[in-house]
């Protein structure tokens, strides 16, 4: 089975992870939540000779797509892929809290591609499934794919290592929405998950699911 390669970066004012992925031995790459400024991430991305094909918002927060602007600045062709029910926070800084939360409009360009529920997305050999996972905000994603050697799943903020979740003390946010989408992903996909939050260290589904009693 292919190796699926995550480098994680914790960048921006709140250390968030950006994850920079792409399939061992081919030369094709997503950039996923990039919260703070690129240079790192576009330092690998020229080391290892890869073509990004995607960057994907997990969810639509300010820390989570900082970057988004320099980022297509380098790749003027790079899409942005975010769920629907949050691209139109891109744009405003109102909407996507960053006034509120430093005191500074983060703006990012518009989506290119908005995702739904049930998609199913290609980087290079391996698979990957959008599932909806709204509460923290309505356009939450986690990114699931069941092909690479191990499972893995890009859960933005729906759940932390330890037992942590997403806030619900947020514009839009539902504490019922949150719970439903963390239990609809502990019932469909295997415990062996290997998890990869928006925020900390990784874990599996497992663990945290053996933690939050669901």
């Amino acid at each position: 089975m292919t190796k699926l390669n995550i480098e994680t970066f914790p960048i921006g004012p709140i250390q968030t992870n950006c994850y920079l992925v792409w399939p061992e031995k081919e030369n094709v790459c997503w950039i996923i939540d990039p919260g703070g400024l690129g240079g790192a991430i576009i330092k690998i991305i020229e080391a290892e000779k890869l073509q990004p094909q995607m960057l994907i918002v997990t969810h639509g927060h300010w820390d989570h797509f900082l970057g988004n602007r320099g980022l297509k600045d380098k790749f003027p062709k790079l899409p942005i892929a975010i769920h629907q029910a949050d691209a139109d926070v891109l744009p405003d800084a109102n909407a996507n809290m960053s006034l509120s939360f430093i005191g500074k409009s983060i703006l990012s360009p518009p989506a290119d591609v908005l995702l739904h529920d049930g998609d199913e997305l290609n980087l290079g050999s391996l698979h990957f499934k959008v599932i909806h996972t709204p509460g923290h905000s309505p356009g939450g994603i986690c990114l699931y794919c069941s092909d690479a050697e191990e499972k893995v799943l890009f859960a933005g903020d729906l759940i932390f290592a330890g037992g942590g979740v997403g806030r619900t003390d947020l514009p839009k946010s539902s504490s019922r929405q949150l719970y439903e989408s963390i239990s609809k992903i502990f019932e469909t996909l295997p415990e062996e998950t290997i998890v990869y939050p928006g925020h900390g260290p990784s874990t599996t589904l497992g663990e945290e699911k053996k933690i939050l009693g669901l």
